[in-house]
């Protein structure tokens, strides 16, 4: 069963819109050039035309997963245990390395303001796996969350209080999927194999690469 979060929900609608108002502009623009007027077979008129239905055709397709969202929302039943461990996620995340971001030689470093959406994910996983019991995967292609998890991992087996969580994330297992590339994912992250942890910050040698039917 997919499953989405609030935040994951909030993001899709933010890039809906931001989709939606790049086809409004493009719209605005051709009614203030009059491209009727355009000889038949002007190149800018193609190029127009060909952006427009590209945008169009990809707000539909925002439209259609933000709705698939809205459906499978996750809702927590114990709010407060889930914003505990949204909460912690978080700060493991500010204490560690894990959504640190390096820019390469003349790029710039990306000023975007973070919603915690990675955290929310791993949080929700993390629910899953302690309170229902439940294995679960999350298939992405932000190597975030890979991280965040790991070193979320890493503070339940420092805690001795906190071994409870670790042995239920063994014997529940999350699974993290990066997807590199249209129906290929690699399997990165599985909290029931320890030896795999170190794939979150390796390279691709090395990594099972698994073919995912999505």
């Amino acid at each position: 069963m997919w499953q989405s979060t609030p935040k994951v929900v909030d993001e899709l609608k933010r890039i809906s819109g931001m989709l939606y108002s790049g086809l409004d502009f493009i719209m605005d623009r051709e009614r203030s050039e009059h491209l009727p007027r355009w000889k038949y077979g002007d190149p800018r008129e193609f190029l127009g035309t060909e952006g427009k239905n590209l945008l169009s055709q990809t707000c539909l397709l925002y439209s259609k997963i933000l709705r698939k969202a809205h459906q499978s929302l996750y809702s927590p039943k114990d709010r407060a245990v889930f914003r505990m461990l949204e909460d912690k996620v978080i700060e493991v995340g500010e204490e560690s390395s894990a959504k640190v971001h390096y820019s390469k030689p003349g790029q710039r470093i990306n000023t975007t303001p973070d919603h915690h959406t990675d955290e929310q994910l791993v949080a929700a996983a993390i629910y899953s796996s302690v309170l229902r019991n439940t294995s679960c995967s999350i298939i992405s292609n932000d190597s975030d969350i890979a991280r965040l998890l790991v070193q979320t991992n890493i503070y339940f087996n420092e805690q001795k209080d906190l071994w409870p969580v670790s042995k239920a994330l063994t014997d529940n297992p999350i699974k993290v999927y990066f997807v590199s590339e249209p129906n290929l994912g690699e399997c990165t992250v599985d909290t029931s194999q320890p030896g795999s942890f170190h794939y979150a910050y390796a390279g691709k040698m090395g990594r099972e690469r698994m073919r995912l039917s999505l």
